[in-house]
């Protein structure tokens, strides 16, 4: 099933203009051009700013052709949901590559326009790189893996004939090649649906442009690579997705919804777990420790992740994910699964909503699933707790399970049965003997095990309940970007969750955290710390929060309202402390007295001033800390 790929990068319009030609004459003209379609359906992706009535002419066209239309299209054998490994290879040049989509047959000139397009960026190792990094991207995601296919010690398969499929040892399951389809800013690339996957790239783009990385291109070929493992487009007017028909370079590959459908096909990286026997290990768990990054996303390339979304998945068809862990003593475990997602705009390209302009379809992919969690005993099957007993959307938490030395069992599953994608994330707590004083809110666990297990929370960090001492406190204006309502760190800095965005020297950002008490006595300090070593550093509190944060430097500011520099402190190592000497305690300085009931929102903004960091901004803030008086 061939998919044309129009990415264009300048409105088709004014191209067609400039060519002599109108709209229509050149719909006309497609018409009559275009071969007897082998395979079908045939999709269109135009970039933003196309002309409307060219896209509404077009995609009615494409419609005529096309007869019906999916989201997700056929995977590659197997069952689904199950993972799948694939090939791919390079075709060399020379080979005769068919007209696709009315273009000329023509000989593959894939190595010698790209090793020219990226002479000035390391040539071919760059660009064969910047290939392989798409299908790492996606197999970082999914239940997909790839291996690359050469032959005879060069660059490129066997050179059989194109459509000729896959072959071990010989050419891949994906074939890359490339020839002139329609000259600049016109079809990018085409690709055709399993069990095919090819690929043709029209070689007369700049696909060398180096920017993020040469995302451009990425983008492009991550896009393609979407269709090739059977995936159709989505329209979204309130999130990007990378499977969407007009190409966006503001983000970095496979988004929340194209990693769902993709994990949907075949899995999430961890497929196969849905027995004891295949569980996946986390290792031995020391007592004091939690492991809250298991489903967490890599990095992409350049940019953020994806807001809301998760290596690990509930992939539907009653599904079963297993993992497993080990102690060595007599301790208690905790575990949380919590769902991840939002709602978004998921309506379907057709020939009456081309332009992507009418909302029709909603998708609450946070509620996609009503997950359970169980936590079993060594033989992997006896039922130890169980927690499916919040709705759907709401984390789920088994908390302070005496368990004695041994290999134990977390079984993750549906209470309902869906046909969608659920995204979650996994914590798993050990605490060793949680019984016994010091008890302070009277709850029958040990104050340490509360607050690491989150049953109670020791903002101030001393050691002691919140709730046992008059402290009200939290963190905000976090600078991971993972509420997209928030606004984003200024050049996609993210950082992680409770910190700033990231700086040149932290990509984890800067860390504004808080010791001491309120009450009865003023012994708060507000410590900022990751900053770049000699930092200056302003501490500066609001008595209002701008919700939606406020660009700032290289960060996001969230304090508002009447604000006080509280002080002034130079970083040593990256951090600083306030108050420091003779400075007024926070109370003081902040007009806040002890006992007030009013609410104080502090951060700390500091000196970032590297000139190849998110130029040209010179300095960048912590997260933000709201404390109740």
């Amino acid at each position: 099933m061939i998919r044309i790929e129009k990415l264009l990068r300048t409105p088709v319009l004014g191209l067609l203009f400039a060519a002599g030609l109108s709209p229509a004459l050149r719909a006309q003209q497609v018409e009559q051009d275009l071969p007897p379609l082998q395979h079908a359906p045939i999709v269109v992706c135009f970039a933003n700013g196309t002309d409307p009535v060219y896209v509404d002419q077009m995609t009615n066209l494409v419609a005529l052709l096309n007869g019906s239309s999916y989201y997700l299209g056929p995977r590659w054998s197997g069952t689904q949901g199950t993972p799948r490994a694939l090939t791919w290879s390079l075709a060399p040049d020379g080979l005769s590559i068919p007209g696709g989509v009315g273009e000329a047959t023509a000989p593959n000139n894939l190595f010698a326009q790209m090793d020219s397009k990226f002479a000035a960026s390391g040539g071919r190792a760059t660009w064969i790189a910047r290939f392989q990094s798409c299908f790492d991207r996606w197999q970082q995601l999914t239940g997909l893996t790839f291996t690359r296919v050469t032959v005879g010690g060069n660059d490129w398969d066997d050179g059989a004939a194109w459509g000729s499929g896959g072959a071990a040892g010989a050419r891949g399951d994906l074939r890359i090649s490339m020839h002139v389809i329609d000259g600049v800013n016109g079809i990018l690339a085409y690709t055709e649906y399993p069990s095919s996957g090819d690929m043709v790239i029209d070689s007369a783009e700049s696909w060398g442009t180096s920017t993020n990385l040469h995302r451009f291109f990425r983008n492009t070929i991550m896009h393609e690579l979407g269709h090739a493992y059977g995936v159709d487009h989505i329209c979204s007017n309130n999130s990007n997705q990378l499977m969407e028909p007009f190409l966006s370079t503001s983000f970095d590959g496979p988004q929340h919804d194209d990693v769902r459908a993709v994990q949907r096909h075949y899995g999430d990286p961890f497929e196969t777990d849905n027995t004891s026997a295949t569980a996946n290990d986390l290792g031995t768990i020391a007592g004091g420790t939690t492991l809250a990054n298991t489903c967490a996303l890599p990095a992409p390339p350049s940019g953020s992740n994806p807001a809301n979304t998760s290596t690990c998945s509930i992939d539907a068809d009653a599904e079963l994910d297993y993992w497993k862990f080990t102690v060595t003593g007599n301790v208690a475990v905790s575990c949380t699964i919590t769902p991840l997602g939002f709602t978004y705009d998921n309506t379907q390209q057709t020939a009456a909503n081309p332009n992507c302009t009418t909302a029709s379809t909603t998708t609450n992919s946070l509620t996609a699933a009503d997950l359970k969690l169980e936590l079993l005993g060594t033989n992997g099957t006896t039922v130890l707790a169980t927690a499916p007993t919040q709705p759907a959307g709401t984390a789920e938490s088994i908390t302070n399970i005496a368990i004695t030395a041994g290999t134990y069992f977390i079984r993750v599953s549906e209470v309902s049965v869906p046909s969608i994608v659920q995204n979650y994330s996994m914590s798993v707590t050990v605490q060793n003997n949680c019984t016994g004083a010091p008890d302070c809110n009277f709850n029958g666990v040990r104050d340490s095990c509360d607050i690491a297990n989150g049953t109670s929370f020791d903002n101030n960090a001393n050691g002691t309940p919140d709730e046992c001492e008059g402290f009200v406190g939290s963190v905000f204006c976090e600078g991971d970007q993972h509420d997209i309502f928030f606004t984003p760190c200024p050049c996609d800095n993210a950082g992680i969750a409770g910190h700033g965005c990231a700086n040149s020297i932290n990509a984890v950002g800067a860390l504004l955290g808080v010791t001491g008490q309120t009450q009865p006595v003023d012994t708060l300090h507000l410590n900022a710390s990751l900053m770049p070593s000699t930092a200056s550093a302003i501490f500066l509190k609001g008595d209002t929060n701008s919700t939606g944060g406020i660009s700032f430097g290289d960060g996001v500011r969230c304090v508002d309202g009447a604000l006080i520099r509280l002080g002034t402190l130079i970083s040593v190592g990256g951090a600083c402390s306030y108050p420091t000497g003779a400075q007024a305690a926070v109370s003081v300085r902040g007009a806040t007295p002890i006992g007030s009931a009013l609410v104080g929102y502090y951060q700390t903004y500091y000196r970032n001033s590297s000139a190849t960091f998110c130029p040209p901004e010179t300095f960048n803030v912590t997260n933000g800390f709201t404390i109740t008086w």
